[in-house]
């Protein structure tokens, strides 16, 4: 298999089709390897392995302490203390073979690395979860896959992770950072529009708080009577060995009932901790305050943006439109604005969810010019207004004025009020959206736990 490999990669196979022909092959990924298919950072793991042509390294990396937050992290070591052993019994290929294969491949991907800053990778060092709004708060509504930074080479643009693994068809991109304001102008739009509360909103808070109360008490009382069975069984096994009747059966009851009690009481640890006071709804003013300050503290840093708003939109749906008349598919989104999470105790309560929650749809795009001028076109042109005219009073051409009224003509012919449609699949009429005609495509829904 790895003479396979290496032949393939030598002759210019990319990674992708050696990853296609491995998992096609059902070839094992190796015991090290969580998943059980081949992907291109497993495939690139193992090909810039040393050990295929029989060198054996040690110290390439190293633990280093931070003293910020007590823990550990994983940093290259300098290249004083890497140690090489060669193992000339231990190797796959001919190490002159090994070398010219990775200086092949190294000057072949070049262009596709991430450019360096002062010679150094500008994300090194940089937790994954530290990324600008809205990073990692997109899905793709067609496939469910996160859509990931860096659409099509534009690192400012974003695109579904499954289209670039050719597990989705839906492979239109938005401006993130154009996604970023048009988002934060409705959440601010929705919050000062926030109406008052209802006077018998708090007393519904209260009702539901105490029947969730009783609700956590019934639930404690469960877990602690499991916690004391699971007691008893333990101590019986504990007694059953000490007697001396061991086995390996008895042992691995051991070891499952410790697991389990474990488990249950972390439950109820988990239960215990959650607060028991009803909570006291402050006014709708006081969340319209509450809501400002905490967006308004990350309007300085779009890292800092990303942690205020995960709380308040843990999700956001990104829908495929398109014109009703044709033209490029663009991103619509939509999500739940919540404010309950700025109160604490109150994201549990029903009636709490339903007075502060909000869904939106926002577009995350500039309409084009026949839809920007659409309405005014057509207001125009019923009092009797010439195109031409028209065109000079907007500042258009004539053209302009003549495709806002096709638009707005294919709108009533459809009986249609907002001239974006849902795409459902693959325009055949589109050139650039066409991964779905590679013949590695494969749809897939996203399946977070593969």
């Amino acid at each position: 298999m790895i003479e396979e490999i290496f032949s393939r990669l030598e002759n210019g196979v990319s990674y992708s089709e050696v990853v296609d022909w491995l998992n096609a092959k059902k070839v094992p990924t190796g015991r090290y390897v969580s998943s059980n298919r081949w992907t291109v950072s497993t495939l690139r793991n193992l090909v810039y392995n040393p050990l295929l042509k029989g060198v054996r390294v040690r110290n390439r990396v190293k633990s280093k302490r931070i003293n910020k937050t007590g823990t550990t992290q994983i940093v290259k070591a300098a290249p004083d203390e890497l140690l090489e052993r060669h193992c000339p019994h231990l190797a796959f290929v001919e190490a002159h073979r090994y070398d010219a294969l990775i200086r092949f491949l190294d000057k072949k991907n070049a262009g596709y690395r991430r450019k360096k800053v002062d010679g150094r990778d500008p994300r090194a060092m940089v937790p994954k979860k530290r990324t600008r709004f809205p990073g990692q708060q997109v899905f793709c509504a067609v496939c469910g896959h996160p859509m990931r930074w860096g659409g099509h080479g534009q690192v400012d643009r974003f695109v579904c992770k499954g289209a670039k693994e050719y597990r989705c068809w839906q492979s239109g991109t938005f401006d993130g950072n154009l996604a970023s304001k048009k988002i934060l102008t409705a959440v601010f739009q929705a919050i000062e529009e926030l109406p008052d509360f209802a006077e018998h909103l708090q007393s519904q808070i209260i009702m539901q708080s105490r029947a969730l109360t009783d609700s956590r008490a019934s639930e404690k009382e469960q877990i602690q009577k499991r916690i004391d069975q699971l007691n008893r069984e333990m101590g019986n096994l504990i007694q059953f060995v000490k007697r001396g009747k061991h086995s390996d059966a008895v042992m691995k009851e051991i070891a499952e009932t410790e697991k389990q009690l474990d488990e249950t009481s972390f439950e109820l640890q988990e239960l215990e901790a959650r607060p028991s006071l009803v909570p006291k709804l402050p006014s709708s003013d006081k969340v319209r305050e509450l809501a400002m300050d905490a967006i308004t503290t990350g309007l300085d840093c779009p890292y800092k943006m990303s942690r205020v708003m995960r709380p308040l939109i843990p999700r956001i749906e990104a829908y495929p439109m398109r014109l009703c008349d044709g033209g490029p598919v663009v991103i619509r989104a939509k999500f739940q604005l919540n404010l309950c999470n700025l109160i604490p105790g109150m994201k549990d309560l029903f009636s709490a969810r339903e007075a502060m929650t909000r869904t939106m749809e926002v577009d995350l795009f500039e309409p084009v010019q026949r839809e920007l001028f659409r309405e005014q076109i057509v207001k125009l042109r019923r009092t009797g207004m010439y195109q031409r005219d028209i065109a000079a009073q907007l500042g258009i051409t004539q053209p302009a004025v003549q495709n806002a009224l096709k638009l707005q003509d294919a709108m009533d012919t459809s009986g249609l009020k907002d001239p974006y449609v849902s795409v459902t699949e693959a325009p055949a009429d589109l050139g650039r959206m066409r991964r779905h005609r590679h013949r590695r495509f494969e749809f897939q829904r996203y399946d977070p736990d593969s």
